[in-house]
């Protein structure tokens, strides 16, 4: 609680949908890919090579975003909305929508409220917490190495020859 009300964190809820979302991508890869092992063709394997690499995109966006990168977070926005607006704007001139599109619609609009909520803009907003508080060597945005690295820093190991 902050300041007497409950705070949503809905970035982490962006998080656990969005590898939600991974997740149906790649069982969707994964049944492309037997359905073209069962009926010999090549068609389904289009599908396949299509569903890996939107689930490796969206996988990539989400990391990004688990990050604090504002342009990831800016990314997935746009994502969420082009394929809500694809999956139930059938719907809206008459048209018939299954219930795997409704259902991944329904996901999207909720992803889409979950990015617009003022916790996930405040996720992107701030950088990630100083590496001094994890006892680990203080980065910062400019050196290389990424914000999240725990490992020790490299140490070379000279030996002098007699």
């Amino acid at each position: 609680m902050v300041e007497g009300r409950v705070r949503v964190q809905a970035a982490r809820w962006v998080l656990v949908l969005g590898r939600v979302t991974t997740a149906l991508l790649v069982v969707g890869a994964v049944g492309a890919a037997l359905a073209a092992w069962g009926s010999w063709s090549a068609a389904p394997l289009l599908l396949t090579a299509l569903s890996a690499g939107l689930a490796a995109g969206w996988h990539a966006l989400l990391t990004a975003f688990e990050r604090h990168g504002r342009g990831a977070w800016t990314a997935l926005l746009a994502w969420s909305a082009a394929d809500a607006l694809a999956r139930l704007g059938g719907a809206l001139p008459g048209g018939g929508v299954g219930a795997p599109d409704l259902l991944g619609g329904l996901l999207d609009v909720v992803l889409l409220g979950l990015l617009l909520h003022p916790d996930s803009r405040d996720w992107v907003a701030r950088p990630p917490g100083p590496a001094s508080s994890r006892g680990g060597p203080v980065h910062s945005p400019g050196t290389a190495g990424m914000p999240h690295d725990h490992r020790r820093p490299h140490v070379q190991v000279t030996e002098e020859l007699p």
